[in-house]
């Protein structure tokens, strides 16, 4: 199918001043086959009736008691009914191309376990930094990526407010872990990869915002207690004789092999 319908899930909470931005963005997508799950996670302000003054039939809203963020997207992909899974943070927003990249990253991929785009930071006071991949330098605009750890290792390659994930996908692997504040989406993707090449488009189609990143106690934890350290650690230990490049792991989390215990 090379139109298939997208759920398109954003999870919400206490971000009243931004959602109606995010959803707009997705409304103003050049490709139109898709349904907008907004999961409100017992969110305190009037984020939630902001979403409900939006008519388009697309747009659905779901409400749950707080449960955090991990909880939140699980519940947007139990109630959605594509064959595909996007998500986006309630206080980002996608450039009007996205669904149609990572779409047609499907398309061309379609071996890969996940799709992504490059991405623009936003910082508080103007600063805007890009981030894609190296061959964007080269005017490639797609490319399979079978090397994820690698790049992995020197920043963000993938981002929780521009990934698109067919649904088979966490039928293999599981869903997004409850009840981690820190890293949860970069363990799903590290999850996926390990199985999986990624597919990418090198193009900027998307804004993340660093919105309050100082007042988030979850910022604060030390990085070796991320969920992603953890799985890639119980890989390491508990499958020696996979197919799993054992190297390419410890490159990623820069350990040698007398330091996992």
């Amino acid at each position: 199918n090379h139109f298939p319908i997208i759920t398109v899930v954003i999870p919400l909470y206490n971000k009243a001043q931004y959602i109606r931005r995010s959803v707009q963005s997705v409304l103003e997508q050049s490709y139109t086959n898709f349904e907008l799950v907004v999961v409100d996670d017992g969110s305190e302000d009037c984020g939630g009736d902001i979403v409900r003054e939006f008519t388009d039939p697309r747009v659905r809203l779901v409400r749950q008691e707080n449960m955090g963020v991990s909880a939140a997207r699980n519940k947007g992909i139990a109630e959605g009914s594509g064959n595909y899974i996007a998500f986006l943070d309630a206080d980002d927003e996608w450039d009007v191309g996205f669904l149609d990249a990572v779409v047609n990253l499907s398309n061309i991929y379609s071996q890969a376990g996940i799709y992504g785009t490059g991405y623009r930071m936003v910082f508080p006071k103007g600063l805007v930094v890009e981030v894609t991949a190296a061959e964007a330098t080269n005017q490639e605009k797609s490319l399979l990526v079978t090397d994820y750890f690698y790049r992995a290792s020197g920043g963000s390659l993938i981002n929780a407010s521009g990934v698109m994930i067919p649904r088979r996908i966490f039928e293999e692997v599981g869903v997004f872990k409850v009840g981690e504040h820190q890293g949860e989406d970069t363990e799903m993707w590290a999850r996926i990869a390990l199985r999986f090449p990624v597919g990418y488009d090198t193009r900027i189609l998307f804004s993340f915002y660093q919105t309050g990143t100082d007042n988030k106690p979850r910022f604060k934890k030390l990085p070796e207690y991320e969920p992603k350290v953890k799985m890639l650690q119980e890989v390491i230990i508990n499958s020696p004789d996979s197919l799993i490049n054992q190297e390419m792991i410890r490159a990623h989390l820069k350990i040698d092999r007398k330091s996992v215990v």
